[in-house]
């Protein structure tokens, strides 16, 4: 069984779950909402900085993706790194979702 692509579907459930949660929180006062996040902006911004780095992390799967495309770079490596990019993005998002999820929620 592969069990990095079960990784990576649980991880990427947990991401769009909490995405879903952040839209409709948002949107039922989007005004209170988006005030709560120029309250809190250091939660917001070191949120963003961690999913900066899920961004990067795509980036050199993307990259990897081209070299083995290209045959510069074999199968085995290629899926690992995808995994991991994959896993590292799903993670840096969760977190900047739940980052937003308790700005918008707090009190």
């Amino acid at each position: 069984m592969n069990y990095g692509g079960l990784l990576g579907v649980i991880l990427t459930s947990v991401a769009l779950v909490l995405a879903i949660i952040t839209l409709v929180l948002s949107s039922r006062k989007p005004k209170i909402a988006l005030s709560k996040t120029f309250l809190m902006k250091d939660r917001v911004l070191r949120g963003a900085k961690i999913f900066m780095i899920g961004i990067l992390m795509l980036t050199a799967d993307m990259f990897a993706y081209i070299l083995h495309s290209l045959d510069l770079l074999e199968r085995g490596p290629y899926v690992i790194i995808s995994i991991v990019c994959g896993s590292g993005l799903a993670i840096t998002s969760s977190y900047f979702f739940y980052e937003l999820i308790r700005v918008i929620t707090a009190k």
